[in-house]
């Protein structure tokens, strides 16, 4: 399995990283391959969010990774 490195910021409090806005809008926009290992880090309903969102396109748990830092 070849696997890519990639990493893609999103910040919704200032101009920084790769899409500017939350990333539940980002993510409703795009469509993620379910093999794809997520890191979620922030606000913890930000989280829940996320990973519900997730979790409805089939996305596996296992390739889903938290951690909350506020």
């Amino acid at each position: 399995m070849h696997l890519k490195k990639r990493h893609f910021l999103c910040t919704s409090r200032d101009q920084e990283g790769d899409f500017h806005g939350r990333v539940t809008d980002y993510l409703r926009k795009k469509e993620v391959n379910s093999d794809t290992l997520v890191y979620i880090c922030g606000n913890c309903d930000m989280i829940y969010d996320v990973y519900d969102l997730l979790s409805s396109r089939g996305f596996p748990s296992g390739n889903i990774k938290t951690e909350v830092y506020f």
